[in-house]
């Protein structure tokens, strides 16, 4: 098998210097020195150890060695017998799954939302790290329970979307309150999707978080506006009746009409016209 691995034919390699046929020159003087610390008894030898070697075509090889030592009757060392594994298409393997762990990392920690992994009892596996740093108050967050951690509690939400989505096997969201439901400054909408191994049974949940808190100020900033406006065009018959407004409508009016438009000072008149009408509300 030795032959086979480093292209030898049988016998080829008997009477051969080791060191300058079979390991490639990087490691040739080095490994040379550490076998004559061995021989002499300088150094207490090594069961296991890798190392490449070099075929006879030239090609590198990992071997995984297993080493006995050889003594004669009066206990000295007189040689050394290895026995090699070729595992370099393991080390390849190891390598390429090492690049890919890298690489999903990079990507993990590149989304620009929080991504975290629970297992079916709400303990926190992996986060990103927008988790890490959107919940750094509750670091180290890894074992720790996803309700400690996002809405402060001791126990599981009553609305909480991964508790449906392990339970169904479908994905779930809902908009939950930031930091707490007790004290909420913003807001966080959150999607759990299942995670399932290969037979389809759920072992776990991914959950993504996104902040939209800044949409939900948006939106009721939006509903206010509009509440305003839609109570200023219901009553503005009201206004037309009121002398003093009446008699400052015209001048209002001509500041709409300008070379350049400005609508903060649009914004602002109309607001203006919204005070006065709840003040001839009175």
């Amino acid at each position: 098998r030795g032959n086979e691995v480093l292209g030898y034919a049988n016998g080829e390699l008997l009477g051969q210097d080791w060191f300058d046929t079979c390991l490639p020159g990087e490691i040739r003087e080095e490994v040379r020195s550490v076998f004559g610390q061995l021989m002499s008894g300088e150094v207490e030898p090594v069961e296991y150890f890798e190392n490449p070697v070099r075929t006879k075509s030239g090609e590198a090889r990992e071997i995984a060695w297993h080493n006995t030592v050889l003594k004669d009757s009066a206990g000295n060392i007189v040689g050394i017998l290895s026995s090699g594994e070729d595992v370099t298409e393991r080390k390849r393997a190891e390598r390429a799954l090492r690049d890919s762990e890298h690489f999903l990392s990079d990507v993990f920690n590149g989304i620009q939302d929080g991504i975290s992994v629970l297992d079916t009892d709400l303990t926190i596996v992996r986060v990103n790290r927008w988790m890490e740093e959107m919940y750094a108050a509750c670091e180290p967050l890894v074992g720790k329970k996803c309700y400690e951690v996002c809405q402060r509690r001791e126990s599981p939400c009553s609305w909480c979307p991964a508790l449906a989505a392990l339970k169904t096997g479908e994905p779930n969201s809902e908009v939950v309150p930031f930091p707490s439901e007790e004290a909420p400054t913003g807001w966080i909408d959150l999607s759990v999707f299942p995670l399932k191994d290969a037979t389809g049974e759920v072992v776990g949940a991914i959950e993504h978080v996104k902040d939209i808190t800044d949409r939900k100020q948006a939106e009721k900033a939006l509903r206010e506006s509009e509440a305003k406006y839609r109570l200023l065009a219901e009553n503005i018959h009201r206004l037309l009746l009121d002398p003093v407004f009446a008699a400052g409508l015209g001048r209002r009016a001509r500041t709409f009409v300008r070379p350049r438009f400005d609508s903060r000072a649009m914004v602002e008149q109309i607001d203006d016209l919204y005070r006065q009408l709840l003040f001839t509300s009175r």
